[in-house]
């Protein structure tokens, strides 16, 4: 599969950080053996199981390749010995600690499949769930849900607009030689410009705004 140059391999069964530390010396001797630049190919590695979800702190710190770290939510209950609902009240734990671990990495956090292709309203509540939650993507098994997932987590018209005015708020600020202000009656600091931030990034990213916010506006 290699020779074919995919950015990167997604690993299931990621159950320790020994595993993804393997599958990276493997790539290494694959970049190598090819002549590429090592470091080529990405690792995604993916949470199924409870031993998973025990190491996942340790499992996303273990390598430089990592693209993000994934849950997998139908293996786990499988390991779990429990059913998946729709409602993912049985998935909440194991979801907020792959999240938290993706965060505490500076990595993505993806969620898993929504195995109902024609529940389209369902994959838009558990999409919406999962957002709330801290995770930047969702797993498909079919390519019509891709609009519906990217249509959850694109920024809304109102929150674009407020982000702008949140960056050209604390640029000005600055040039008064304080870091922090009022806008609308709320304090703008630090943790506010930073999901601004991010807030445009992913509008950007969608074709939701023209210019991309340059990273200089959140050291100042």
């Amino acid at each position: 599969m290699l020779p074919a140059l995919p950015d990167g391999v997604r690993l299931p069964k990621a159950d320790t950080p020994e595993t993804v530390e393997r599958l990276d010396t493997l790539l290494t001797e694959f970049e190598e053996e090819l002549g590429l630049e090592i470091g080529r190919f990405w690792i995604l590695p993916s949470i199924e199981s409870a031993e998973g979800v025990i190491h996942c702190i340790e499992t996303a710190r273990c390598s430089t390749r990592l693209l993000g770290i994934a849950f997998g939510a139908e293996d786990y209950t499988a390991s779990m010995e429990i059913e998946r609902t729709k409602t993912g009240e049985e998935l909440r734990g194991a979801r907020e600690r792959v999240v938290w671990a993706a965060k505490a990495a500076g990595i993505p956090a993806i969620d898993s499949i929504f195995a109902d292709v024609k529940d389209v309203e369902g994959l838009r509540r558990e999409t919406a769930l999962v957002k709330a939650l801290g995770y930047t993507g969702k797993s498909l098994v079919n390519p019509r849900q891709i609009e519906t997932v990217h249509e959850v987590f694109a920024p809304t018209a109102e929150e674009i607009a407020y982000a702008q005015e949140v960056l050209e708020a604390i640029q000005r600020a600055r040039q008064m030689g304080t870091g922090v202000i009022s806008l609308h009656g709320k304090m703008v600091d630090a943790p506010v410009v930073k999901r601004a931030f991010r807030t445009l990034r992913t509008a950007h990213a969608q074709g939701l705004v023209d210019a991309l916010p340059e990273e200089g506006v959140l050291h100042g």
